[in-house]
């Protein structure tokens, strides 16, 4: 498999997703991953559905999708119903909130350690909560990972990870611009991106 990009919590916002597919498109990444929120009840999205549907964009279903009023029998309705709530590649997972039932997100240490108690997956990544961040099992505790934008991390094959890769749109941090994340499974780095 190739390097993957992984985009997460577009909220209907279509100039911010063009800007994030333009610097995947250069950095010529193929393969893209959505982990849901791609649309939003108040800023809509069916541009951004027709945008995944013709780049054939896989995603999970994130908590505003399913509040997404989209024409009934459309092809937007259709992509919408068959979002799954997690993807599977062997010991990586892609979701949206987190793979434990009830789950706030990814927000700390807590929800970290949560994670790796609740998979068999060696590592997870995430959206929902809009803020990057990565944290590592350490014998049973989790510890954040400290990482630079552009700067890929390179993963223990021995120990999991838990990685909330940030949002395209309204980040939660203060920092205004889109981010995404890319998954390099055949070196087993992860970089988080920030759209300048």
């Amino acid at each position: 498999m190739t390097a993957t990009a992984l985009i997460s919590d577009i909220h209907g916002e279509f100039p911010r997703l063009n800007r994030v597919l333009a610097d995947i498109d250069r950095r010529g990444l193929s393969r893209i991953v959505s982990l849901g929120d791609n649309v939003d009840e108040r800023a809509g999205g069916g541009p951004i559905l027709a945008e995944l549907l013709r780049r054939g964009i896989p995603s999970v279903l994130g908590n505003c999708d399913q509040l997404f009023n989209v024409p009934l029998g459309s092809d937007e309705e259709a992509y919408i119903q068959a979002l799954p709530r997690e993807l599977r590649e062997g010991d990586v997972l892609f979701t949206h909130i987190s793979p434990v039932a009830g789950a706030r997100g990814l927000k700390d240490a807590r929800d970290a350690a949560q994670i790796f108690r609740g998979t068999r997956q060696r590592v997870c990544f995430v959206g929902h909560i809009h803020i990057p961040a990565i944290f590592v099992d350490d014998a049973d505790n989790a510890l954040a990972v400290p990482f630079e934008y552009g700067v890929p991390i390179t993963l223990d094959p021995a120990r999991k990870y838990a990685v909330c890769i940030g949002a395209v749109g309204r980040g939660r941090d203060g920092i205004a611009e889109p981010r995404y994340a890319i998954w390099d499974d055949a070196a087993q780095t992860v970089e988080i991106v920030r759209v300048v």
